[in-house]
């Protein structure tokens, strides 16, 4: 081919010479001899990601260094004999290019026992996963997009430095369970369905948000733990809540606010009543029967930051709350409405365009207040 640059003999030697700084990365061939001149080189990083083929000599050959790396990410297909050649190697290696790659394959690259790179995968048979699993040494697979394999999980897990997988959309509890694990910051950027509690909380604290819950589903066991958390509790991505959850939740102890929650069902309602703490809800932009109804049990401050329009039933039950209740952006209000809030046993915040259709009272607040009460 006109435009294929090959590594030389000579081209090595001149690299030899130049303290071995040059870059290699330009050729997309290699002759076998300079391959066994630059698997002599111990502890040096070899990036061929050039390379487009490889004979098996020059594979045999390159397989033979020890200690260092060897980057051939411009590969995308290897003889048997190649396979089970590098199989054999001690260092770092990257096969980024191997895309996809049968579980044989797979199997005998696996018998390696330096570092494997696999990251072109997206995703790996239940094979080939049990096969990486069993790696005497450490895997990297950063392009998967799913991950279901508890073993493989534990597997990515022992690094000690940075754990990436940045196209990571789906995990399976059991494979979150193992990665949470892992001794080395974890980076899973593209994660937006978290359903594992302890993988969660590492990803909080990854990002240095103690009190953050951003799972997108809460079981009933995991709502009970969260009893232990020492601090107020955000749930970010939660847009359902059960009652058995609500009933765990209830018994923290903090502020609870609650992000993209839009309704509560009525007994989900009643048991988030029993909390011993202000509760925010963010997500709220009108209030049923049944939500009102529960809330109406609680014995605090109620925040509905962004609640916008109030029914005449939900009023007439939300009177009946002990407590600050502070729906601030509330547009409208019927008379039927506001003569029902002007029952309420509390502080009442409102804009103060409604406050004047409340009878006067003092317990109306001014509306400079925080958007959650401090606690």
């Amino acid at each position: 081919m006109a435009d294929q640059k090959t590594l030389t003999l000579e081209i090595v030697r001149e690299w030899e010479k130049s303290g071995c700084n040059t870059k290699l990365i330009e050729y997309t061939a290699i002759e076998d001899d300079a391959a066994e001149l630059l698997a002599s080189y111990e502890d040096v990083d070899l990036e061929l990601d050039g390379l487009t083929s490889l004979s098996d000599a020059a594979a045999e050959a390159l397989s033979k260094q020890q200690n260092g790396s060897l980057r051939l990410s411009g590969l995308t297909a290897l003889s048997d004999r190649a396979i089970e050649a590098f199989s054999r190697y001690r260092g770092f290696i990257c096969f980024d290019g191997l895309t996809p790659l049968s579980d044989s394959v797979g199997a005998t690259l696996s018998k390696s026992v330096g570092w494997l790179e696999l990251s072109g995968l997206t995703t790996v048979s239940d094979t080939l996963a049990e096969a990486f699993a069993n790696h005497k040494g450490h895997v990297i697979l950063g392009g998967l997009i799913s991950l279901s394999h508890p073993g493989l999980a534990a597997k990515l897990a022992e690094r000690d430095d940075e754990l990436n997988l940045p196209h990571l959309t789906e995990v399976s509890d059991p494979a979150a369970a193992a990665l949470s694990k892992t001794k080395a910051r974890l980076l899973l950027g593209s994660l937006k369905i978290r359903t594992h509690l302890g993988l969660d909380k590492r990803l909080c604290a990854e990002s240095h948000d103690f009190d953050c819950v951003r799972l997108t589903s809460l079981s009933a066991a995991d709502a009970a733990e969260l009893y232990l958390h020492e601090g107020n509790l955000s749930f970010d991505e939660l847009t359902t809540l059960t009652a058995n959850a609500a009933e765990g939740v209830a018994k923290h102890k903090g502020n609870l606010f609650f992000d993209r929650l839009t309704d509560l069902s009525g007994p989900a309602a009643k048991a988030l009543s029993k909390h011993n703490g202000p509760m925010t809800f963010y997500g709220f932009r009108s209030l049923s029967d049944g939500a009102a109804e529960g809330l109406s049990e609680f014995k605090g401050t109620l925040v509905f930051p962004f609640l916008t329009s109030l029914s005449d039933s939900a009023a007439a039950t939300l009177s009946r709350h002990e407590g600050t209740l502070d729906m601030r952006n509330l547009v409208s209000l019927s008379d039927s409405a506001a003569e029902a809030l002007s029952r309420h046993n509390g502080a009442l915040i409102l804009s103060p365009a409604l406050s004047t259709k409340i009878p006067k009272r003092d317990s109306i607040l001014p509306t400079d207040r925080p958007s959650w009460p401090e606690s």
